[in-house]
């Protein structure tokens, strides 16, 4: 086993309130020799979104100073994204979908229109994305209990890292014009992923005519 893999299987198996930034001060110098995007991709292809995500809000270190093209680096890394079919029993199990995740979410990017845009993946890879936004659409837009949890209040579990602190990222990755705003509510979101899903369809479909 390798030390990142060791380090990411440290990291995604916390228990403790606030023991992320206790891992981060002290292993940062490893994972910092590692490289925190490869650190990441190791997390993504080996534990569970529901881990990886808050280690990323807990420690914004790890990633808040990516450009646009360092995360679409992790899309065309991470590997084969599983579709909806393969996993309909095992929501949040799934690491691997954790970038464009937290790109849409906690970010209100597009994570999605990236990685089937920009990021070189196969179309069944990026298909199987579209079929797991739309079968998990909850697990990439805000709830209440999200906006509570991030809030610059006492309420907040995430060492003091804040909506405010995700908005100033998010304006200074949308200054890439590949980026484009994700839909804050769930409807709305909905209703642009099944448009995805449907032109996507009807893209396989011909292409098979």
């Amino acid at each position: 086993m390798s030390r990142a893999t060791e380090l990411a299987t440290m990291a995604c198996n916390l228990s403790e309130e606030g023991a992320e930034r206790k891992f981060w001060n002290q292993f940062s110098n490893e994972i910092q020799q590692i490289g925190a995007k490869e650190f990441l991709l190791v997390c993504m292809q080996n534990h569970e979104s529901r881990y990886i995500i808050p280690l990323m809000l807990s420690v914004p270190e790890l990633w808040r100073d990516f450009t646009v093209d360092e995360w679409l680096s992790i899309m065309k890394n991470v590997g084969n994204r599983p579709p909806h079919a393969m996993i309909k029993s095992q929501i949040g199990s799934v690491g691997v979908h954790a970038d464009i995740m937290f790109l849409c979410k906690y970010l209100e990017i597009d994570g999605l229109d990236l990685y089937l845009s920009h990021a070189e993946a196969t179309d069944e890879n990026k298909f199987a994305t579209v079929r797991y936004m739309k079968g998990f659409l909850d697990e990439f837009v805000k709830g209440d209990l999200d906006y509570e949890d991030l809030s610059d209040s006492d309420e907040n579990v995430f060492d003091g890292f804040t909506l405010g602190d995700l908005n100033q990222i998010k304006q200074r990755l949308s200054q890439d014009e590949r980026v484009k705003e994700f839909p804050r509510t769930e409807d709305a979101a909905r209703q642009h992923v099944e448009h995805i899903y449907s032109n996507f369809k009807a893209t396989q479909t011909k292409s098979t005519v």
